[in-house]
């Protein structure tokens, strides 16, 4: 079974182009950026989670804010939800974390608003927004109003663009104009591993 395996991973480097490699297609949308940022910049990582579960499930987390993502989907977490005394979902679709949300904001669509993503090809694309957002305000102007409001710093895109591309040099591109620059060619100029 080994030996039909790496058949058939050889004919597909020959249908990639030979000496190009294979390019990893995720699951999800931009799933690279999202894990090159959050992981790969140090704000979060397995342990931060398993913490995260263990204190919600706990009852010693009281709040608790879901960015575009179904704590159902994580072993039973959306359970915990109930144990809190206070739930926000910020999401496109009616997940279970809206469905038993104190208070659900719309997530904007990338139509709506100007941002980045990471291409399943590893191209990082800067996109302006299409349509003005439904609910008033795009995801950043939200984010940014909200975390002021709790005393924190109020951002815009280009002082997170900035602040990604200081962390993770391969996102230097996202402060400059050129929108479209390929991670890995990017990664090999610098002699990176990926």
């Amino acid at each position: 079974a080994g030996r039909v395996a790496g058949r058939g991973v050889r004919r597909l480097a020959l249908l990639a182009g030979g000496s190009g490699g294979l390019v990893l297609v995720r699951n999800e949308a931009n799933g690279q950026g999202f894990a090159d940022v959050v992981y790969g910049g140090g704000f979060s990582g397995a342990d931060h989670l398993a913490k995260a579960r263990a204190a919600i499930k706990g009852g010693a987390i009281k709040a608790v804010v879901t960015l575009g993502a179904d704590p159902a989907a994580l072993d039973g977490l959306g359970d915990a939800l109930g144990k809190t005394v206070f739930t926000a979902a910020i999401d496109l679709f009616k997940t279970a974390a809206v469905g038993k949300a104190d208070v659900t904001v719309p997530l904007c669509p990338l139509q709506e608003e100007d941002g980045s993503v990471v291409s399943f090809d590893g191209r990082i694309i800067k996109y302006k927004k299409a349509f003005k957002p439904l609910a008033g305000f795009d995801n950043v102007e939200f984010l940014a109003a909200t975390l002021e409001a709790a005393g924190g710093e109020k951002h815009d895109l280009a002082s997170i663009r900035k602040a990604i591309a200081a962390m993770l040099p391969l996102y230097a591109s996202l402060t400059t104009p050129a929108p479209n620059v390929y991670l890995c060619d990017e990664a090999a100029k610098a002699g990176a591993k990926r």
